[in-house]
């Protein structure tokens, strides 16, 4: 949790303009000291790493990589779409998964 940017955001809406985790913070304050971080466990749960933005694609013809997101205005997914969104990058992970949702609504 210690360099965790959701821990630090926890359930705010809107982004910070220039995040500091508390490790950044620490290393910050103890510039001559050697500070070691190892990840434990998640709040929850296991910790889960990033799925690989090379694992993702925005269609079946594999030509760009990305996540490709389709909102409908129903639980059945009838009609046309309300939305689309296409997200790149290097990885996906949660986070992300929140901030599409968002951008959405």
């Amino acid at each position: 949790m210690a360099d965790s940017l959701d821990a630090l955001e926890g359930n705010y809406n809107g982004t910070p303009s220039n995040p500091v985790t508390v490790l950044a913070g620490i290393r910050k304050r103890f510039v001559k000291s050697k500070v070691v971080y190892v990840q434990g466990s998640g709040l929850i749960g296991p910790v889960t790493n990033p799925v690989p933005g090379s694992a993702l694609y925005t269609d079946d013809t594999k030509k760009q990589h990305g996540l490709k997101t389709e909102y409908f205005s129903n639980v059945t997914l009838d009609g046309s779409l309300e939305q689309m969104l296409l997200a790149g990058g290097s990885a996906f992970s949660a986070g992300m998964a929140v901030a599409l949702a968002k951008a959405g609504e």
